[in-house]
């Protein structure tokens, strides 16, 4: 009879320890899967930086040409102003000179 008390023992604590290993494995498990989507969440923030890093590169590129072309306008400009100023210093020269010789004469 002892070996029967004995052996019921055994089963139970190998069962209690069986249960222990279940929920283990079960805990790891869901670690797992935490994990899993953790990096898949992490993966696509990565991928959106990186798409937004080679867009930034874009609009730096565009923002390049768009200064150099500004830049050029602005010269285009000035020269345009001092034609014009020269033009009008010319003009009022030019009508004195008319008005200084039509009281001269």
């Amino acid at each position: 009879m002892q070996d029967v008390v004995d052996q019921k023992t055994y089963l139970d604590k190998r069962t209690r320890e069986l249960e222990d290993i279940k929920k283990v494995a079960t805990q790891i498990k869901d670690l797992s899967t935490s994990m899993k989507s953790e990096l898949e969440e992490q993966g696509k923030k990565v991928e959106q930086i990186d798409s937004n890093i080679d867009e930034v590169k874009i609009n730096v590129i565009k923002a390049e040409f768009e200064i150099q072309e500004a830049d050029e306008i602005s010269k285009s400009d000035s020269k345009r102003i001092r034609c014009l100023v020269f033009f009008i210093i010319s003009l009022i020269l030019a009508l004195g000179l008319a008005v200084l010789f039509i009281f001269v004469l």
